[in-house]
Order: C-alpha cells, then structure tokens, then sequence
C-alpha cells in the first residue's frame, strides 16, 4: 500500500512541478511562434479554442511522458519501483511511463 501512496505522491508532484510548467511554456512559444498572443484578451473563436485545447493536451502528453519516464527510470536505477495512480485522463501515458520504466530500471539494475 505505501508503494501506491509514494508513486502517486511523485507523480503528483512532478505534474505540478514540472510538467505542467514546461507543457505551458512550451504551450505560449508555439502560440506565438503561429502568430497567436497568448495573452491576449480577444476571444477566440470555437474552431481556435477546440485547436488551442487539442495543442495543449498533445504538449502535456509529451513533457509528462518524458519526465516520468525519465524519473521512473532513475528511480528503477536506484533499486525502486513505483506504481502510481492519476485521475487526469491525460495523465495516463505518463503515469504508464513512470510504472513501465521504474520496472526497466529495476531489470537493468539486477
């Protein structure tokens, strides 16, 4: 039971520290990069919301995959393993990532 509470504590944490920060920063480089002021006050219509939003799960996906991946791997190089719950559907590739690659780790160890 604590392996469940220490995996999801770390995947929490590491959403909220990292991911989502580098997933926004990412996120504005692109809008502006296309031409979009992410700070802007105008409305945008629903056809650019619908495509903002779809943009941004897709960054959020990526940063959250590499940087569980990349912490589930050291944590299985260190001689754990974790396994972790989220509720954010968005986060279950990460989530995956972290499990699957704290295991890799733990078989390169061994």
């Amino acid at each position: 039971m604590h392996g469940i509470l220490i995996g999801t504590a770390i995947l929490w944490v590491l959403n909220l520290a990292i991911v989502s920060p580098l997933a926004t920063g990412a996120l504005r480089r692109r809008m502006v990069r296309e031409g979009v002021d992410p700070d802007s006050d105008l409305a945008l219509s629903e056809e650019e919301q619908a495509y903002w939003s779809g943009v941004a799960t897709k960054q959020y996906i990526l940063h959250d995959v590499l940087v569980l991946g990349t912490a589930g791997l050291i944590g299985g190089l260190l001689g754990y393993y974790f396994v972790g719950l989220t509720l954010d559907a968005k986060g279950w590739p990460g989530m995956i990532a972290f499990i699957a690659s704290s295991f890799i780790g733990v078989g390169i160890r061994f």
